[in-house]
């Protein structure tokens, strides 16, 4: 079985398959096959007035085209007002009789009774045209056929009828056959190319989506606050952090605010007017100050977008991060390295320090000079005072390990549970 993409082959699918059709906007299928059905009754009108016409101007030989243009009118209108859309199948099914091949059937009789007056064949183009944009290639060319053999029927007899003047009839039924399957291959191509084209529209808005949904996400959970603001100190969005950072009394900060009617927010619109101004990132620590509160200081980026259209401006991406965290920060890390160091001096007296005492009491069991054992409770007393450096050492270790779970605490990256008690009971204790 070949596993050739469906838009790339031969046979390949019709224009703006239903089944493919995902969006709410109205169905692209079903709107061309509405517009053709309409197309269908426009032309059987046509047909009834003209033969009508003709019948009213006593012309006794017009009633059987008039009464075929009746019943392909009423044909058409049945279809069109009671008949849902519905893709073409591979096979000549009741579907494709009662929208193709009626029209096949019509216009091919018309043709065979007309007169040397009237040309029927160019209408045949209209079913050939519906069966490639409607159903697959090879409906398309089983339509074609199915015209062309009929024309040369046709032709075969009438030249039966008129054998002197037989090769005229068989050339127009050779060149109405070959446009039909000149309109089927290439409406098909061209169904398939646009059927490609939409499914890959398809499918980029839905990559383009997923990755909008996870830059927000992302945007959301930061710990650093992020502003989009305007050249007019608009604040066009912002993420929980920013929101925190610059009201904390107001957590849910409204997105259209305007920097210039705050005034603790000065220095925040300075740095943002200076990246408009001059075309450029900018990166300062500034003093935010709130109504009621302290001033909070923040170290600030901005980053400028490209503008969309040559008349439009840009916008600008406003990093802020509190410098107590960072400070917060960098004191961890001080703590953290201080514990590693003394993790590190520990074990490194440790396991010497053992070796010294145990070699210190065996040398001592067998030393009986007073002066020797001297010697020996020398280096019993500095292996006790290292001893002592090394429990030292383990507590400052225990110390800094118990900061900086309260750092983490206090981070909200450590949470415990803790059963309730009452207050009062444990005051009286």
């Amino acid at each position: 079985m070949s596993t050739q993409p469906e838009d790339s082959r031969w046979l390949g699918p019709s224009l703006l398959e239903p089944a493919a059709e995902h969006s709410d906007t109205p169905n692209e299928f079903e709107r061309l096959w509405r517009g053709f059905m309409t197309a269908r009754v426009t032309i059987g009108l046509v047909l009834l007035l003209l033969h009508g016409g003709s019948v009213l101007l006593d012309q006794p030989h017009r009633y059987a085209p008039l009464l075929i243009s009746g019943i392909y009118f009423a044909a058409a209108l049945t279809v069109r007002l009671l008949t849902t859309p519905q893709q073409l199948s591979h096979v000549m099914d009741a579907h494709w009789l009662r929208t193709v091949g009626i029209d096949v059937l019509a216009f091919a009789t018309l043709q065979m009774l007309q007169d040397s007056q009237l040309n029927y064949a160019p209408l045949l183009a209209l079913p050939a045209l519906m069966a490639a944009m409607l159903g697959p290639m090879v409906m398309a060319l089983g339509t074609a056929a199915g015209i062309t053999l009929l024309l040369f029927g046709y032709a075969g007899w009438l030249s039966v009828q008129t054998p002197w003047d037989s090769s005229v009839h068989f050339l127009q039924a050779a060149l109405t056959g070959a446009g039909c399957f000149a309109i089927s291959v290439l409406a098909s191509q061209i169904a398939a190319r646009l059927s490609s084209l939409k499914q890959s529209a398809q499918r980029n808005q839905l990559a383009a989506a997923v990755q909008r949904q996870v830059n927000a996400l992302v945007i959301e959970s930061l710990a650093e606050g992020v502003l989009v603001v305007d050249r007019h100190g608009l604040v066009r969005s912002a993420n929980p952090a920013a929101r925190l950072l610059l009201d904390t009394r107001n957590p849910g900060l409204d997105e259209a605010i305007n920097l210039t009617r705050r005034s603790g927010w000065q220095a925040l619109l300075d740095l943002v007017q200076q990246s408009f101004s001059q075309h450029g990132a900018r990166r300062a620590e500034i003093v935010v100050n709130h109504a009621g509160q302290g001033p909070r200081q923040l170290l600030v980026r901005t980053q400028l977008t490209d503008a969309l259209k040559s008349d439009t401006h840009g916008l600008c991406v406003v990093f802020l991060q509190d410098q107590r965290e960072l400070q917060a920060r960098v004191r961890t890390e001080k703590l953290a390295s201080l514990g590693r160091m003394s993790a590190a001096i520990a074990h490194e007296i440790r396991n010497p320090l053992a070796a010294i005492t145990q070699a210190n009491a065996l040398l001592a069991e067998d030393l009986h000079l007073a002066q020797q054992q001297h010697l020996t409770q020398m280096v019993q007393q500095n292996a006790q005072r290292l001893e002592k450096i090394d429990t030292a050492a383990q507590h400052l270790l225990q110390i800094i390990n118990d900061i900086l779970d309260l750092s983490k605490i206090e981070a909200g990256m450590m949470h415990f549970e803790q059963a309730p008690f009452s207050l009062d009971a444990s005051l009286r204790h």
